[in-house]
């Protein structure tokens, strides 16, 4: 059972402007990631899906694979699973990979994920008929309890869901909230299915901390803190 990486950073953000390039700690937020993915040890090969030329020096330079995004693949409203799609369509065709493999994907904006929950989680996949396994973590919200909607005109408040019958926070069931933090899928699975969790997905949990996924100056502030500690 071969397993490979994918690591997908596109060169635009609108919540922090060239995040994935930005150094934090000295270095490119992207090459924490790389990085991880190398110690992992596990994988066949390391790809970075990209439309960045400043992305494809810095993976040139930490030696992996950089794939050119198309341009209409790097838009702010473009889905990742399109992207996962297109990078894995192009890699079986160049044999990079083959339809029967699998892939671990992370994204570069969680630079606090740990070593022992990847490791766990492909242990865990390989052992297992499953699709796809998805790091997830405790919410700190929990729709059945402290959630709110409001009306269109902001006015009247209701409960989510509709007719909650909890009161208390201890009688809401447990609910998580999926992360950036690592996902492993089939590549088979990945290429036939409309959305990620369509079947036989489950979800691993790890600790809350190693799940900031950066998508703003206060993300970047917080992981930057967290990684001194």
């Amino acid at each position: 059972m071969k397993f490979y990486c994918l690591i997908c950073a596109r060169k635009n953000s609108k919540g922090l402007p060239n995040k994935n390039i930005k150094l934090l700690h000295g270095i490119p937020l992207i090459s924490h990631t790389l990085r991880f993915a190398k110690k992992v040890k596990y994988f066949e090969n390391i790809f970075v899906s990209s439309d960045s030329e400043k992305i494809k020096k810095i993976s040139n330079f930490e030696k992996v694979q950089f794939d050119q995004r198309p341009k209409y693949l790097s838009g702010d409203k473009t889905s990742e699973l399109k992207v996962w799609k297109y990078s894995l369509k192009k890699f079986i065709k160049e044999n990079k990979v083959k339809i029967n493999d699998n892939i671990v994907i992370l994204p570069c904006t969680s630079p606090l994920r740990r070593k022992i929950d990847v490791l766990n989680m492909i242990k865990k996949f390989k052992s297992s008929k499953l699709n796809g396994l998805v790091a997830v973590t405790k919410s700190k919200k929990n729709p059945f309890f402290n959630m709110i909607k409001l009306s269109p005109t902001n006015k009247i408040v209701k409960l989510m869901p509709d007719n909650n019958k909890v009161n208390r926070r201890q009688d809401a069931p447990d609910v998580y909230d999926i992360t950036t933090n690592c996902y492993i899928f089939r590549i088979s699975y990945i290429l036939k299915t409309d959305h990620i969790f369509q079947n036989s997905i489950e979800g691993y949990e790890v600790p809350y901390y190693s799940t900031i996924d950066i998508d703003d100056k206060f993300d970047f502030q917080l992981a930057k803190k967290l990684m001194k500690k």
